[in-house]
């Protein structure tokens, strides 16, 4: 496994047809420095938009 390869494929037409939710939590628990983690964006977001600095 390297970064950025895929872990999954998903049918996104198929899970929202079923009447199901891709809503997803992000949890930290181990940031990469002592710098705080900042979420910028909340709420519904589209993909490659950045949610945290």
């Amino acid at each position: 496994m390297r970064a950025g390869e895929p872990v999954v494929r998903v049918d996104l037409d198929v899970v929202e047809k079923a009447g199901l939710s891709m809503q997803t939590m992000i949890i930290v628990t181990e940031p990469a420095s002592d710098t705080p983690v900042a979420f910028i964006n909340f709420g519904k977001v589209q993909r490659g938009q950045v949610i945290n600095k």
